[in-house]
């Protein structure tokens, strides 16, 4: 799904989740802001800009080459987007689901909130 495709919230964060489970960085980049941010609840800013966010999934690829999510159940509320993810590929086998919010704006994500089960 090309940037011009993604209508609604869901469909900007599935074109992410493409982007991701085919560890396209560019594609993946493309489908956020510039000034995104990747916040693990409750407190812990990771992310900030577009850069921030081609390093770290440059490097998370290249050192976990099976790593894949995949969605579990998901909830919409306007433009935010609720996932229940699970990832798998990670080193020490499949990992617990996480719960992200995706805060959608037009056809790209400005904000992500991760809960892990450790969080």
């Amino acid at each position: 799904m090309s940037l011009m495709e993604a209508k609604t919230p869901s469909d900007v964060v599935d074109r992410q989740l493409a982007a991701y489970n085919r560890h396209d960085v560019e594609s993946f980049v493309d489908c956020y802001t510039e000034d995104a941010r990747f916040i693990e609840l409750p407190d812990r800013n990771r992310l900030e800009g577009r850069e921030a966010f081609r390093a770290a999934y440059s490097e998370l690829f290249a050192r976990h080459p099976a790593i894949h999510a995949r969605i579990l159940k998901r909830m919409v509320v306007g433009r935010f987007v609720t996932d229940l993810e699970d990832l798998e590929g990670l080193p020490g086998g499949p990992g617990a689901p996480c719960m992200v919010t995706y805060e959608t704006v037009g056809e790209r994500i400005r904000t992500v909130w991760v809960i892990k089960p450790s969080s």
